[in-house]
């Protein structure tokens, strides 16, 4: 079932992530596009998120998009994106809610 969330209320499953997607587009320039041209946002598959049941929030397992979509809720760009109920893949001890870009500018989020 698809859902709609903020993306500030999920948090990431890893604390790094590469600055790029698996395509080869660099995150922060998608960022960039997407502050341009809002609607770009919806062309993106929901996020797949997962609740922990002792802190009671939710986690993401699509961290690089996550950490896309709250750079632009920060942005005030967007406020909600889509989202689906999945299970959690194994989330690092110091998940949360920051997150960093290896080897390249992290955006606040």
């Amino acid at each position: 079932m698809e859902r709609r969330d903020r993306p500030s209320d999920l948090l990431f499953t890893q604390t790094d992530i590469s600055p790029t997607f698996t395509n080869g587009q660099n995150i922060n320039e998608m960022v960039e596009q997407i502050r341009r041209n809002p609607q770009l946002a919806e062309s993106f598959q929901p996020l797949e998120i997962a609740p922990d049941k002792i802190n009671l929030r939710w986690y993401c397992n699509d961290n690089r998009r996550l950490y896309m979509f709250r750079a632009l809720e920060r942005a005030n760009c967007i406020t909600h994106v889509r989202t689906k109920v999945g299970r959690i893949r194994p989330k690092s001890k110091k998940a949360g809610n920051r997150i960093k870009v290896r080897n390249g500018i992290t955006l606040m989020h």
